[in-house]
């Protein structure tokens, strides 16, 4: 039996209105000064998304 590997990839756009909130508590901390930094991820069994983020900002971008 011959195991065969299947892969896709997807870009998946995430709308303004789940982005917003979490934009403005990292552009807040941002402008405190408080130096924290964000590594961002969602998953399950069968896949894992990661999040985009401007580096000059820190805020998320649409697309994952």
């Amino acid at each position: 039996m011959k195991r065969q590997d299947i892969q896709t990839v997807e870009t998946i756009e995430v709308g303004n209105n789940i982005i917003d909130p979490y934009n403005t508590m990292i552009l807040n901390m941002a402008a405190a000064g408080t130096g924290t930094k964000f590594t961002l991820g969602a998953g399950s069994l069968t896949w894992f998304a990661t999040a985009t983020q401007n580096l000059s900002t820190g805020a998320l971008e649409k697309y994952i």
